[in-house]
């Protein structure tokens, strides 16, 4: 999957104002026509799972055209692995995430 822009995003969504910070910047990048990515990692992927409780800054993320992905890994070591992710969030291991970072124009750590 090409993208001009992946994001990795690693704090806890539930911390709402850094990942509502990245929301201002991607609407301005989606707006040049850019497309974008976001892989949530480390504790970022705790606002992907299970349906229900996902974060509102989550869900406002899933109204763009943005490709999510939450990495699995992460989620297994934080006793998510079983739950569904909130609908749009696509479930990746580290070879994809890999393909995810070669595949894009341009990689951006927020973390």
């Amino acid at each position: 999957m090409n993208l001009d822009l992946l994001y990795m995003f690693g704090f806890s969504p539930r911390i709402s104002y850094r990942l509502e910070r990245l929301h201002e910047v991607i609407e301005h990048q989606l707006a040049e026509g850019k497309t974008v990515g976001i892989a949530f990692l480390h504790d970022g992927v705790v606002g992907t799972a299970p349906r229900g409780s996902c974060p509102e800054t989550v869900l406002h993320l899933l109204d763009l055209s943005v490709k999510i992905f939450a990495l699995g890994p992460d989620l297994d070591a934080r006793g998510l692995g079983e739950k569904p992710l909130q609908d749009g969030i696509k479930r990746i291991n580290y070879d994809e995430l890999i393909e995810l970072i070669v595949d894009s124009e341009t990689l951006c750590s927020w973390m």
